[in-house]
């Protein structure tokens, strides 16, 4: 019954981050629709970097955590939440002046509000999720899908979609979203319980924090390099394509978070009990279901861009550019749902620092292809590449858990 519990539990959590995501995707169909393709393409490198910083978090602050696990220790965790503030300042500044450098007279301040919320959110919702409280993730996630939602039906009805007033929403869903994860959110913004433990927080970072924040930004590197070049350098115009196609995906990339998040900390605690059959377990229910979000998001998709592709491309000229990057993602996708189960495993098991290095070793030669092809044979066909660095990546991953798993097996 306890392990029904925690299924339960665990596609509660998968239901309200998949409503988020839904949400998330509502709001950039309504710019898309509603705004200029340059506004949505504003908003969408705003959302790649909120991406990154919110992978910032999890791999600075909740990977050390996931191993310190154990530790209800006030002062430790003080000293977590004012680094997590820290972060926090950091990320809003940075969010202003992107928005500044994308359009000249951009919402700045809307920008480094919401991701300052949505930073703190994420740790709450993280901590939550660590002491094994789900229910406060899930009803944050909630209430932050019921708002964004909301809102936009609001703006929709009243005309007023744009990326000024999505901001907007995205700052107060991002807000109330953090009320909902209770006093974790109240711990996080005001970390006075106790005097800083940062000898224990420094040797989270020596463990977990440095080898998870390499792999994160190695991974982004990997993954996301394309889209941050794309955006900067040829502006959010010629980023839209791929912002737009990467949209119709992104439910099924925050699925994939969420159970990274949901069964990374009950892999952990499989394997500290020895219970090599649930850790199995848990490994084939991640890969069911990663596959059935898929699935559905693979038909979505289809849907929107096979059936009426007008309906969401104003632009009739890239209409197949658009179309072509859609089909690219859909295999990208494919490859990601098992590297993102791989890559939960070996976080189980505390291997951040081959991660990190595997990382590293696709970024540096993901990142001068992309440029290079991106250049050759324009924007879109640089996810070719990225196509190719998940598929060196999984092999090894899979090969590492393998290795890792006959060393268990041989004592």
């Amino acid at each position: 019954m306890r392990h029904d519990g925690n299924s339960i539990k665990a596609v509660s959590s998968i239901v309200a981050q998949g409503a988020l995501a839904g949400a998330a995707l509502v709001q950039a169909l309504a710019l898309l629709l509603a705004g200029s393709l340059t506004q949505y393409g504003t908003f969408a490198a705003l959302q790649l970097v909120q991406g990154l910083m919110l992978g910032v978090v999890s791999a600075l602050l909740l990977s050390p955590l996931l191993i310190q696990l154990a530790s209800q220790n006030a002062a430790l965790l003080s000293a977590y939440a004012r680094l997590q503030l820290a972060l926090s300042v950091i990320f809003a500044l940075v969010q202003a002046l992107l928005c500044v450098w994308l359009i000249r007279d951009g919402p700045a301040l809307l920008a480094g509000g919401a991701i300052f919320f949505h930073s703190v959110r994420w740790y709450a919702r993280g901590l939550a999720q660590l002491h094994g409280q789900l229910l406060h993730a899930v009803a944050s996630d909630a209430c932050s899908a019921v708002v964004l939602l909301t809102g936009v039906a609001v703006l929709w009805w009243f005309d007023a979609v744009q990326l000024s007033t999505l901001l907007a929403v995205n700052l107060a869903a991002a807000l109330l979203g953090c009320v909902a994860t209770g006093s974790y959110f109240w711990r996080t913004l005001w970390p006075v319980q106790a005097k800083p433990d940062w000898l224990r927080l420094r040797q989270g970072w020596r463990g977990q924090g440095r080898p998870a924040l390499s792999g994160t930004l190695a991974s982004e590197a990997a993954a996301n390099a394309h889209s941050y070049f794309a955006a900067l350098l040829f502006g959010p115009l010629a980023f839209a394509p791929l912002a737009a196609a990467a949209l119709l995906f992104r439910p099924v990339v925050v699925v994939q978070q969420s159970l990274q998040q949901t069964e990374r900390p009950a892999m952990r605690q499989a394997l500290l009990a020895q219970n090599d059959g649930l850790f199995q377990q848990l490994q084939r229910r991640f890969f069911v279901f990663a596959l059935a979000a898929l699935g559905a998001n693979v038909l979505l998709a289809a849907w929107l861009m096979g059936l009426q592709p007008e309906w969401l491309w104003s632009d009739s000229s890239s209409i197949g550019q658009w179309q072509l990057a859609g089909v690219l993602m859909a295999v990208l996708c494919f490859f990601r749902v098992f590297r993102s189960g791989f890559t939960a495993q070996l976080q189980a098991r505390d291997a951040f620092a081959f991660l990190a290095r595997t990382a590293w070793q696709a970024a540096v030669w993901v990142i001068p292809l992309s440029v290079l092809v991106m250049m050759v044979f324009g924007v879109v066909w640089s996810l070719m590449v990225v196509v190719l660095a998940e598929c060196w990546l999984l092999v090894r991953l899979q090969q590492h858990c393998a290795l890792l798993q006959r060393q268990v097996a041989h004592g």
